[in-house]
């Protein structure tokens, strides 16, 4: 099977890479390695299937531990991934269920030996590659030949930590005379938070590119573009961009993951059973199996108990489930086998941890935001907001007096618009001033986590399902 075909996986990057559901209940590394082992030898041989379940609001979390693929059906049935095992779970759920592919890696091979290539009338695109995605050691080829050659508006960045298997993650800061640190808007784009998604990765390297050809052409230097030289028109919009702010890319955060998905050379999948596809459709990071305050299997990059890093002692996190914000609530599990596996507590992962830091919220904020410093639960939170104040009032000779915080509706200081769900500043930026007009008083938006540039607050123990 062709496991880097662009074309083959842009029809099948949906489909997912769980981990092998087992359950370990034994008192020890050394008997949890022992019992995965006997897990996979009796589930040898299944191959990797598609399902279609029909499921309800209530009863959804049935297959919480299963393999979502994120496919949603029209009449709201959505796709599962089974690997080994998982079909007697599917069954014991009493859901209605259907196997649409028996054999995905059958089906998967199929896709690719009849695709059809590259549409001869498409212009080059910036940062394309001769037909697949990039690997791991690519990407970061690319970014420090980026860096490199333009060091006026591209500099490459490492991030502040390394991974479980001791890698570096790189970066780009793109930007007209980038080595100036200044207050500029900031942009932050970044891909592959789970291993299985390369287009997720492709897609900021090329913007990059995309970034770098379109200002060189706008500036008088065509012959500097990568893709092409001809003018765009989008370039004079693009240059603007790099100008007046400051682009952050990280195109692979989940590199462990990411390079075991994409590039192990070991014909044998973390299952044991399904060679060649435990790779391309792995999910997580590469963090072991927890045994108690214990991990075993894939830590780094050495072999641990008597396993090299890519067989089964990994069971690893969901990178894009181990942030702090409502760390524990829907579509994450607290189960080890379940693909979306948040850890045993928030940024216990070194992957998304340095994140959250990385753009400070001020950097970010609009000439007229305001911050304000609240505690929650004894800890400092930093919330973003705009305001609105109503017109100036006009004494008897018709001169406008100063409109204060304070004025306006009796006994009312101030009117503040909140939104039930995922409101914030943007939600109601057209609407304050209204507000703030018809009520004569201070109208007041503000961010409300995760949305906007608040600061998040530490998760509850109730909250996260662990109190």
């Amino acid at each position: 099977m062709h496991r880097s075909s662009r074309r083959h996986f842009l029809r099948t990057s949906g489909l997912g890479a769980g981990a092998l559901a087992v359950g370990v209940g034994v008192a020890g590394p050394a008997a949890a390695v022992e019992a995965l082992t006997a897990r996979v030898a009796e589930e040898a041989g299944n191959p990797l299937q598609l399902a279609r379940v029909w499921v309800t609001r209530d009863n959804a979390h049935l297959i919480g531990e299963l393999d979502d693929t994120h496919n949603v059906f029209e009449d709201g049935s959505v796709e599962v991934l089974l690997w080994p095992g998982d079909l007697g779970r599917l069954v014991a759920t009493g859901l209605p269920y259907e196997i649409t592919v028996t054999d995905l890696l059958a089906r998967d091979a199929a896709i690719h030996a009849n695709a059809a290539g590259r549409p001869a009338s498409l212009k080059p695109q910036p940062g394309e590659t001769a037909g697949e995605y990039r690997t791991l050691a690519e990407h970061n080829a690319d970014m420090q030949m980026l860096a490199s050659e333009n060091p006026d508006i591209c500099e490459l960045i490492t991030l502040p930590f390394k991974t479980l298997q001791g890698r570096e993650v790189f970066g780009l800061e793109i930007a007209e005379n980038v080595a100036k640190k200044d207050a500029r808007p900031v942009y932050y784009n970044d891909g592959i938070h789970h291993a299985r998604e390369w287009p997720a990765a492709e897609m900021p390297i090329m913007w990059a590119f995309d970034l770098i050809d379109s200002y060189r052409r706008a500036t008088g230097e065509p012959e500097r573009a990568y893709s092409s030289s001809e003018s765009d028109p989008n370039d004079a919009r693009m240059r603007n961009i790099v100008e007046k702010t400051r682009n952050i890319i990280i195109p692979v955060v989940n590199t462990d993951g990411f390079d075991y998905s994409r590039s192990s050379a070991i014909n044998f999948s973390l299952t044991g059973s399904v060679p060649m596809a435990g790779m391309q459709y792995w999910r997580k990071n590469m963090r072991g199996t927890r045994v108690g305050e214990q991990f075993v299997g894939v830590n780094t990059g050495t072999p641990q108990n008597g396993f090299v890093p890519t067989t089964i002692g990994a069971q690893g996190i969901d990178n894009n489930r181990n942030y702090s914000y409502r760390w524990g609530g829907n579509g994450s599990s607290a189960s080890q086998t379940s693909a979306t596996y948040r850890g045993h507590e928030p940024f216990s992962e070194p992957d998304p941890k340095p994140l959250q830091g990385l753009v400070p919220p001020a950097q970010l904020a609009d000439a007229d935001s305001k911050f304000v410093t609240v505690e929650m639960d004894g800890v400092p939170i930093v919330v973003h907001y705009k305001e609105s104040l109503p017109p100036p009032s006009r004494d008897a000779r018709g001169n406008e007096r100063a409109a204060s915080p304070a004025s306006g509706t009796k006994n009312v200081d101030a009117l503040v618009c909140l939104h039930g769900a995922n409101g914030s500043t943007y939600s109601f930026r057209n609407l304050l001033p209204r507000v703030a007009a018809e009520a004569n008083v201070r109208a007041i938006a503000i961010d409300r986590p995760p949305y906007g540039l608040t600061s998040r607050p530490p998760p509850r123990r109730e909250e996260a399902g662990c109190g």
